[in-house]
């Protein structure tokens, strides 16, 4: 259940006051404490779910009352458990997922919300059923996908009870103004995700070649994410057959768990490139596996906001990926990576060539990665903005009660 007792979340996190970066831009209005949920019913793990729990913590450790709505069994219920943040886990089934939206109807109702955020539209949907019973919580959409959204009446009906929506790329923000042209631009608002630095410095040292059986001197590609579609495996798989075919010694590591991982092995033995492929399945901590690999390749066919383009040039690793989506605001052309046309394996293979003969420009672009994704996407900052963004709403509705 969802509860709002003062101080029953997260005990563990440091409770350290809110402090703004030197120079940060001071918030417009008196700091509040807010009651947020946050909706986010998708049970695999991708960039939406960490953006969902890393939020939440954050909030958290910002004195908020923070409570999570999630999907039963899914990624977000284990993370949720192991900060401390109070979850309610929403059943596949409609008919136990009636009993559990009555209670949080009556649990809402009972103790109303400052502020909703939610994930995705099936998300959006349910925020507005619970709607009346939060009374007049604000309801922000959080789009982490550069993809047309339906308007269909039916589901526009849905959206018109949006009172703000946050796009995590220029990109995003764009389809998301051609998804809805009768959508206030005023009222999307384009906020990156955050990186955050201090825990990539934190890391547990491992030595993944050592464990992996691979040795110093070899050169290793890695690609990390969900395995699905989006993501664009297949193509590299294809452009790693052409250099080992052109007799390019090189291991690949396919960092991430998904739906394809069954279809890409059976791939890599099709191939013949299973011998040098490791599928890791899911990571908790990805950066030794970052560290272990001299190429970081994104070959999705498009995204929202790339985490693994942005933590891979914040371990100072050069990024070959897609010229698609939002990924060319993360990765600065022939600076920090060099980005190709995505489903074009050819291209792919020639540029990881490339780089594969030119260590010296691996180290340049990999030095000035780290420094643009330290000072454009640091956690600290971003948060900064979606804590306005949220009181700003929050202010608004505690006003409004």
């Amino acid at each position: 259940m969802i509860s709002r007792r003062p101080g029953i979340y997260n005990q563990s996190l440091p409770r350290t006051p809110f402090r703004p970066l030197a120079g940060a831009r001071q918030p417009e209005i008196d700091r509040i404490d807010m009651k947020l949920v946050f909706i986010n019913t998708i049970a695999l793990w991708g960039g939406g779910e960490k953006w969902t729990v890393d939020t939440a913590v954050e909030m958290c450790r910002r004195r908020h009352d923070v409570s999570l709505v999630a999907a039963e069994r899914g990624a977000i219920v284990d993370e949720a458990a192991r900060f401390g943040i109070l979850c309610e886990a929403v059943p596949n089934t409609w008919l136990r997922r009636f009993g559990t939206l009555k209670r949080l109807r009556r649990t809402l109702g009972e103790n109303p919300p400052d502020l909703i955020v939610a994930n995705c539209g099936k998300d959006v949907r349910l925020a507005h059923r619970l709607g009346g019973a939060a009374g007049k919580a604000p309801l922000i959409f959080r789009r982490g996908l550069d993809r047309p959204i339906s308007d269909h009446p039916f589901h526009r009906h849905d959206f018109r009870a949006v009172d703000a929506i946050i796009a995590n790329s220029l990109a995003t923000k764009e389809t998301i103004r051609a998804s809805f042209p009768w959508y206030g631009e005023d009222r999307i608002t384009v906020i990156y995700n955050p990186v955050h630095i201090e825990a990539f410095e934190r890391y547990r040292a491992r030595d993944v070649r050592r464990e992996l059986g691979i040795g110093k001197e070899r050169f290793v590609i890695a690609v990390v994410g969900r395995l699905s579609r989006q993501k664009g495996h297949r193509y590299l798989f294809e452009a790693v057959t052409r250099l080992v075919s052109s007799g390019v010694s090189l291991s690949l590591l396919v960092v991430g768990d998904g739906e394809l991982r069954g279809s890409l092995e059976k791939m890599a033995e099709k191939a013949d490139i299973s011998g040098i492929t490791t599928f890791t399945g899911h990571v908790r901590e990805v950066q030794p596996y970052y560290e272990a690999a001299d190429i970081i390749i994104v070959p999705s066919l498009y995204e929202g906001f790339c985490f693994a383009a942005l933590e891979a040039q914040l371990m100072g690793k050069p990024v070959i990926a897609s010229r698609t989506s939002s990924l060319p605001e993360i990765v600065t052309d022939g600076r920090t990576g060099i980005l190709v046309p995505a489903k074009d394996p050819g291209r792919l293979a020639e540029t990881i060539l490339e780089l594969y003969q030119d260590p010296e420009r691996r180290a340049a672009m990999g030095s000035a990665g780290r420094s643009m994704a330290s000072e454009r996407f640091g956690a600290e900052r971003i948060y900064d903005e979606l804590e306005r963004l949220f009181e700003f709403w929050g202010n608004r509705s505690q006003t409004e009660r």
